[in-house]
């Protein structure tokens, strides 16, 4: 992978009221604040998408860390 790249993990879908923003690898719908991301209109919920895939939101890989001192 290209150095920068970032992974997609969150993207969008057509519901009954607007666009709902979900975890492509759960298929859970996102939650941001307590509050389920459902209903939104289009552009929000594309940006809220990209926002969350960027900032490694619901991340569930080990962080790699500092060295100890021995």
């Amino acid at each position: 992978m290209a150095a920068g790249a970032t992974l997609v993990r969150y993207d969008t879908r057509r519901d009954r009221h607007g666009w709902t923003v979900y975890d492509l690898r759960s298929g859970q719908t996102a939650i941001l604040d307590d509050v389920l991301q459902v209903g939104l209109d289009r552009a929000a919920a594309d940006r809220l998408a990209d926002a969350l895939s960027a900032s490694g939101a619901g991340d569930d890989r080990p962080k790699a860390s500092a060295p100890r001192d021995a």
